[in-house]
């Protein structure tokens, strides 16, 4: 059984989200380049997003097993979405949880603010591969 890495997880997504009818914005990197909006940790400084933009942890957070002997561990891998141009956030959690169900966390959606566009966090259980 081997853990699934950030990279896995972000194939998940990619996958999940074409499943459901919902297309990943676009970065625009600064030498002109194009890419899927999606991305573990960060995107490279000066980088410009459209559409759905999807960041995932690098990292995953570890739940304990409760039990009277260790019973390991639970990857809790936490994603954040934002939407840069009128992206459907339901949709994209409806696809996610499709794949990822039970999601390891409630959806927690941040509305738009004159700052900040709206975004959508949560946290998925993933099976290892």
């Amino acid at each position: 059984m081997n853990l699934p890495t950030a990279a896995d997880i972000r194939d998940q997504i990619e996958l999940a989200l074409a499943a459901g009818g919902v297309s990943v914005g676009t970065y625009t990197h600064p030498g002109g380049q194009t890419s899927a909006a999606i991305s573990v940790g960060d995107p490279e400084a000066g980088t410009e997003a459209s559409g759905l933009e999807v960041l995932i942890a690098r990292n995953p957070d570890r739940k304990i097993l409760s039990g009277f002997e260790f019973l390991g561990f639970v990857e809790e891998w936490p994603v954040k979405f934002i939407n840069w141009d009128n992206a459907d956030l339901e949709d994209a959690a409806n696809a996610i949880a499709a794949v990822f169900h039970p999601l390891a966390d409630d959806p927690k959606i941040l509305p738009a603010s004159p700052d900040d566009p709206e975004q959508l966090f949560l946290k998925l259980t993933a099976d290892p591969v």
